[in-house]
């Protein structure tokens, strides 16, 4: 862990941590939880060879995976200055917005997915013939 962390951001400290993994960053990186690909020293074009993923809410944490390397992830977790609880409150009000619109982004990927796969469906010939013989049993069945 580097010494200089207590007096930057859990951001700045977070990206500090992934160049010195060996990770090629414009800024600081993106805290979400989510996945992010990125390239390695010696990566060439667009390759991406490294993963990271960072979490501000609560106890600020990361984890960094060079491909190249392992696939096993290098966890590491800001040790600087405490949080206050005004900071906390507001880092627990984003994660709440954001789980909100991630939630709608979720539902409409899967709304999406459900309409492609009925379409598949539909215009299959197994589900034309099954359909056929579904509706001639159950008007023998309502009979």
């Amino acid at each position: 862990m580097p010494a200089k962390q207590d007096k930057l951001s859990p951001g700045a400290a977070f990206g500090q941590f992934l160049r010195e993994q060996g990770a090629k960053l414009d800024g600081n990186p993106v805290m979400d939880g989510h996945r992010h690909r990125v390239a390695i020293e010696g990566d060439q074009n667009r390759k991406m060879s490294g993963s990271y993923r960072g979490f501000s809410d609560g106890r600020v944490n990361g984890e960094f995976v060079n491909f190249k390397i392992s696939e096993t992830p290098v966890k590491w977790v800001y040790t600087g200055q405490e949080l206050t609880e005004a900071d906390r409150a507001a880092i627990t009000k984003q994660r709440e917005a954001n789980e909100k619109v991630n939630v709608g982004i979720k539902q409409v990927a899967q709304d999406k997915a459900a309409k492609s796969v009925f379409g598949l469906y539909a215009n299959s010939e197994w589900a034309r013939l099954n359909i056929r013989i579904w509706r001639r049993r159950q008007s023998i069945s309502l009979a």
